[in-house]
C-alpha cells in the first residue's frame, strides 16, 4: 500500500539527535495550523516521488546514513505508513517518526511491531485552545491519548511545542509545562520552537530566546530545550 510522499532530504545532520538521516515528508495533514512551514504538503501540492525511489536511494545510502526521518505534513493518516517503515527497517535503518498525535492506534501498531525507534509528539497548545492553533478539536482526546500511549511503553520520545506570541501567551505556555509536562511519570525532553514566519502567516514573533529562557529556568527540575 502506497502512500503520498511529497518530498526528501537526503542528508540532515539536526533532524534526528545522533544520527545522519534521511527525511521522508509525507502529503497532507488533518491540522491546519497557522504558522505551518510545510503548507504545500497540507495543502498536497507538491510533486509526488515514487515510493520505490526513496527506497532505492535509501538502500544506496545504506553505508553513510543511519537514520530516516519521515514528517509531513502528517504521516499517520497514511494507511501505507507501517509497510513503509517494514521496509525501511528492513534496508537497516532506525526511524524516527514525528506526529502531532491524532491517530494513537497507528503509532501504538508502530510501536508494537518495532517499526519505529523514536517519536517527536507536538503538543500544539493547552488542551482547551487546541481548535484555535490546529485548527481543529476534534482530534484532541486523541492526543491526549497518544501521549499516555508514549508514556506507557519503552520507546524513546520527545515532546515539542511551538510558539508564537500572537497565538500563545506566557500563561499558556506555562500552563502546558505545569499541566501536561510536569504531569508526566517520566520526564521526556520537551522543546519549545520559536514560529518563524511564512508566506501565509507574516505576523512577527516577539518572543526571544530571553524569553523562553526565563521559562526554561523556572520549571528547572525539567528538561527543556529551546530551538
Amino acid at each position: 500500500m502506497q502512500l503520498n510522499i511529497g518530498g526528501f532530504t537526503s542528508l540532515s545532520t539536526i533532524d534526528y539527535k545522533d544520527h545522519l538521516a534521511a527525511v521522508i515528508y509525507t502529503q497532507g495533514c488533518n491540522f491546519n495550523c497557522p504558522y505551518c512551514h510545510n503548507r504545500s504538503l497540507l495543502e498536497c501540492k507538491n510533486r509526488i516521488i515514487p515510493q520505490e525511489q526513496i527506497l532505492f536511494l535509501l538502500e544506496k545510502r545504506k553505508n553513510f546514513l543511519d537514520g530516516v526521518v519521515i514528517t509531513g505534513g502528517e504521516p499517520t493518516i497514511h494507511h501505507g505508513l507501517p509497510e513503509l517503515c517494514h521496509r525501511i527497517k528492513l534496508i537497516g535503518y532506525d526511524i524516527k517518526l514525528d506526529t502531532n498525535g491524532s491517530n494513537p492506534d497507528m503509532v501504538r501498531s508502530l510501536i508494537e511491531k518495532n517499526y519505529v525507534d523514536y517519536i517527536a509528539l507536538d503538543i500544539k497548545a493547552p488542551w482547551r485552545k487546541y481548535k484555535e492553533i490546529a485548527g481543529t478539536a476534534k482530534f484532541t482526546a486523541a492526543v491526549i491519548k497518544t501521549l499516555k500511549l508514549l508514556t506507557q511503553t519503552n520507546i524513546s520520545f520527545e515532546l515539542r511545542t511551538t510558539v508564537h506570541s500572537k497565538l500563545l501567551s506566557i500563561s499558556d505556555i506555562r500552563e502546558i509545562i505545569e499541566k501536561i509536562i510536569s504531569s508526566l511519570p517520566a520526564k521526556p525532553t520537551f522543546y519549545l520552537q520559536m514560529a518563524r514566519k511564512t508566506d501565509k502567516f507574516r505576523e512577527k514573533n516577539q518572543y526571544t530566546a530571553a524569553d523562553l529562557k526565563k521559562l526554561k529556568e523556572e520549571f528547572n527540575n525539567l528538561n527543556i530545550k529551546i530551538r
